[in-house]
């Protein structure tokens, strides 16, 4: 690696140039540093964010699929009968319940990821803290 400011090679672990006592090369490998960790975190909470869509989306899928077998307990077989109609009252309940587990199951997922930055940003603040004292 070499400075920036007087050109001479430096050593890649160095803190500062030994020859002009420069850090403008530290301080932009830090910038471009924490610009791909930014970026990595906005993927990453559109990811959580994204996650968090599909489950509604299936959540309400699964509640069409289970009220529409409900309702379909009610139509009448080719002789007549209503033979399925001791199923309406199951669909009924799985209608509600399902899609309240996985909203559940992804709120809780949501959540979880969410705490895990923040736990990650939180221990990264305390280490840069702890440098500056």
């Amino acid at each position: 690696m070499f400075c920036e400011i007087c050109g001479k090679e430096i050593d890649y672990d160095a803190r500062v140039c030994n020859e002009c006592a420069s850090l403008e090369y530290i301080k932009r490998e830090e910038n471009t540093s924490q610009r791909v960790k930014n970026f990595i975190l906005k993927v990453g909470r559109f990811l959580v964010d994204f996650d968090t869509i599909i489950g509604i989306i299936v959540a309400f899928l699964v509640m069409i699929f289970f009220l529409l077998g409900a309702f379909g307990a009610f139509v009448p077989d080719d002789n007549g009968y209503f033979g399925s109609i001791n199923l309406a009252p199951v669909c009924l309940i799985l209608a509600v319940v399902i899609p309240i587990i996985i909203l559940l199951v992804v709120v809780i997922w949501h959540y979880f990821i969410y705490l895990l930055i923040d736990i990650k940003d939180s221990l990264t603040e305390i280490k840069n803290s702890s440098r500056g004292n």
